[in-house]
């Protein structure tokens, strides 16, 4: 699926909007404070030149005129990328409305690229990810490899050798079962940290085991020898963070689309 400069245009159309609308509002609350004077009374010694009356005027013209027309470049960009212009803007005024979870998660993945991943919601909406980095695309910020523990753990599917969590919180806990659960087969908890990195972090997948597991050791400052089951709950927080962070979690892109014909329609 090939994407132009054209495609990602309409990922900003609803900022274009929210600017104007908002510029133009910010603006007028200042009116109050410009004073302008009323008509002075005939003989009164505060009458105030008419030139500069009409500039104030003027200059307040002027940016209540570049706010709207703000709001009519990002209504046109929508408009020629054949994009919904009426639902960014009627997101404007909506109230916000919290997502759960539940709603936001996936619940079938329906195509998945090196570099992009194409699902479908349980809120019935197709989101498509394209960019950041596997672990974020995936919801795996441990990047596990996808196996019968990932798919007991709630995977969805994989991209072939990379699970696919539902949604983050999925993937974390994943995580955090593989490390610290005493009942996993590779039973990390017993290693240490550098003996559980030569396991989870391969030099046969590319890895450098010494390397991430002093990183990690030093992110919750202690030797890499200390085994995983010392480590407190604060520390274990840190320890998972480390590794996120060392799997190189990087948000990219999200274009969310009702159903299918949309999304198809977009594609053409």
């Amino acid at each position: 699926m090939e994407w132009t400069k054209g495609d990602w245009e309409n990922l900003h159309t609803t900022n274009n909007i929210i600017i104007g609308i908002e510029f133009a509002a910010d603006k007028v609350k200042v009116l109050p404070e410009m004073q302008i004077p009323k008509e002075p009374k005939v003989g009164s010694l505060t009458t105030e030149k008419p030139v500069k009356k009409l500039i104030k005027y003027l200059l307040l013209a002027g940016v209540i005129v570049s706010g709207i027309w703000t709001v009519v470049i990002g209504v046109r960009i929508a408009a020629d990328n054949k994009g919904d212009i009426i639902t960014p803007i009627m997101e404007i005024f909506r109230k916000p409305v919290a997502v759960s979870i539940a709603q936001s998660s996936f619940a079938k993945i329906v195509d998945v690229k090196s570099y992009y991943l194409l699902a479908v919601r349980h809120d019935g909406q197709y989101e498509l990810r394209t960019g950041g980095r596997a672990t974020w695309r995936y919801n795996s910020p441990g990047k596990l490899v996808h196996g019968k523990f990932t798919r007991k753990m709630g995977a969805l599917g994989s991209d072939g050798h990379l699970a696919i969590f539902p949604n983050y919180e999925t993937g974390r806990k994943a995580l955090e079962v593989l490390m610290f659960d005493k009942n996993i087969s590779l039973n990390y908890k017993d290693k240490n940290i550098l003996e559980s990195m030569i396991h989870f972090a391969p030099k046969s997948d590319k890895y450098d085991p010494v390397k991430y597991a002093g990183k990690l050791a030093k992110a919750v400052n202690v030797p890499v020898t200390t085994l995983l089951s010392a480590l407190t709950p604060k520390q274990r927080e840190k320890f998972l963070y480390a590794i996120e962070k060392e799997e190189m979690y990087v948000v990219g892109k999200v274009m969310l689309f009702k159903d299918k014909e949309a999304f198809d329609k977009r594609r053409r």
